[in-house]
């Protein structure tokens, strides 16, 4: 570039030279990247290097003013000599510093909110029409004032369980005037192109709530617009279009790695991903207690985290929770309890799929509840009697005793038991003792044996789990018209 052009453009002629070294074109044929020297202009400046994205290009000291509200010292990497007795300054690249001035021209952070982007590529072209209409929607909303719009994610996943269509719900305000959350509009909409940034402003009272918010808008905006997305924490795309496939989520929070078993989503993949968020959303619906102060979304969310069978225990908690209300007498919360276990736990199925340890525990709480190998009530502890003895057998079993001892004592327990609770003209035989005999084959042959591979050890670690969903299988055999009173 001519010396006189160069000093036409100022600050920006380090754009040219970001360009040249950079921007690939598809009928220029592949650019061969010269590692050695970045490496080179790496090492030279050491602990002067661009704190932002460690480039080779002249370096500044930072200045906060220069960058957006949701750009922090926390932002950069510690690319800082140690041993220092206060903060040393950092330093910022020519051209990652006016990336900040175009960031904060541009869009609106909020300070104090966690800013989230959502890149969105098209799986081809935006056509002109398209962003036109965009950019004069932007226009339109900027002239009434409003810099940013509100999404209401889960108004819109409601609307799309009731009546299977898909709307992106957005307002300019939430009911008290404040952003909750906010999709933030581009002070200028001609900067709109083929691909689209949104950031989106996440408050919560930590990480992963406000992760959660983000990803639920994610997948609201992928389906609305048929597109490709990104879903971020920084301001430039961490890939580009051909390098994922439908989805890439960018460093998920601990805790979500049950819902994300990974970070690039097919189309199939995201299909069963937002089938996923939509069970947890029914579960949220049948199981949100307005006594409590906790986000169920985000409470059964983590608990995949340690396999999805723990959402069984969860769930099994916030039943007990949700029919305790009012402090109704035992038999009404034992009803309570079974016709919201049976409601949602065509959910709780679609989301263990495929886990032979629940086809198998299953079979086991059919099998009791079709030989009445139950307490004397429908109250929980009574429900879940014969199969703690099983557990609590399988944990106390003396070192002496082999499994098939352990079947036989267990036989003799659990029947015994029967007997004990039966009424005089009620008391079990031989057949009762057969139909017993065949409960605790199927727990030591198919859970144990088949599901845990023998495991023991493992089988009582996920003790709590598994006694949750037992519960549920045995609660949806109870036929409703046996309630009374309740």
């Amino acid at each position: 570039m001519p010396a006189e052009e160069d000093e036409s453009l100022g600050d920006y002629a380090v754009l040219a030279d970001y360009t040249a070294r950079t921007v690939t074109f598809s009928f220029g044929g592949e650019r061969r990247v010269d590692f050695d020297a970045s490496l080179a202009a790496y090492v030279s400046n050491n602990h002067r290097q661009c704190c932002y994205c460690g480039s080779e290009f002249p370096t500044q000291k930072w200045m906060a003013p220069v960058a957006p509200a949701n750009i922090t010292v926390q932002s950069f990497s510690n690319r800082l000599p140690g041993g220092w007795l206060q903060e040393p300054k950092k330093y910022v690249c020519d051209v990652c510093r006016l990336q900040f001035m175009l960031e904060k021209l541009t869009n609106r952070a909020i300070k104090g909110v966690k800013t989230i982007y959502l890149h969105l590529y098209p799986y081809t072209f935006y056509t002109d029409v398209f962003l036109q209409s965009i950019r004069n929607e932007v226009q339109g909303l900027l002239a009434q004032d409003v810099t940013v719009v509100f999404p209401k994610a889960y108004e819109a996943i409601e609307i799309f369980l009731a009546d299977n269509r898909l709307d992106l719900v957005v307002a300019t305000r939430n009911p008290k005037g404040k952003p909750y959350q906010s999709l933030v509009l581009p002070q200028y909409p001609e900067t709109l192109g083929n691909v689209l940034i949104f950031p989106l402003n996440c408050p919560g009272d930590n990480d992963s709530e406000q992760f959660l918010l983000s990803l639920q808008n994610a997948l609201l905006i992928q389906r609305y617009f048929g597109c490709k997305v990104i879903l971020t924490e920084s301001v430039v795309p961490v890939l580009g279009k051909d390098e994922f496939t439908d989805l890439f989520v960018d460093n998920a929070p601990l805790g979500f790695d049950g819902l994300l078993p990974s970070s690039d989503f097919d189309r199939d993949e995201l299909e069963r991903l937002w089938e996923d968020v939509l069970a947890l959303h029914r579960l949220q619906q049948a199981l949100y207690n307005p006594n409590r102060k906790e986000n169920v979304l985000l409470t059964l969310t983590r608990s995949m985290t340690s396999g999805r069978q723990r959402l069984f225990f969860e769930a099994d908690r916030l039943v007990e929770h949700k029919a305790a209300q009012g402090r109704p007498d035992g038999k009404k919360r034992a009803w309570r309890s079974i016709r919201l276990a049976k409601q949602i736990l065509p959910d709780l199925r679609n989301l263990t799929k495929g886990e032979s340890t629940m086809n198998q525990l299953e079979t086991l709480a059919q099998t009791a509840w079709a030989n009445r190998i139950i307490g004397r009530s429908l109250g929980r502890n009574s429900l879940l009697k014969p199969f703690d003895m099983l557990l609590e057998g399988l944990e106390k079993k003396p070192e002496a005793f082999g499994l098939d001892t352990l079947r036989a004592q267990l036989t003799e327990d659990i029947f015994r038991h029967l007997e004990v609770i039966a009424s005089d003209e009620y008391k079990p035989g031989r057949t009762k003792r057969e139909k017993v005999k065949m409960y605790v084959d199927l727990f030591f042959d198919g859970v144990l044996g088949e599901a845990y591979r023998g495991n023991a050890t493992k089988l009582l670690a996920d003790s709590k789990a598994l006694r949750s969903a037992y519960l549920f299988y045995i609660r949806e055999q109870i036929p409703t018209k046996q309630e009374q009173g309740a």
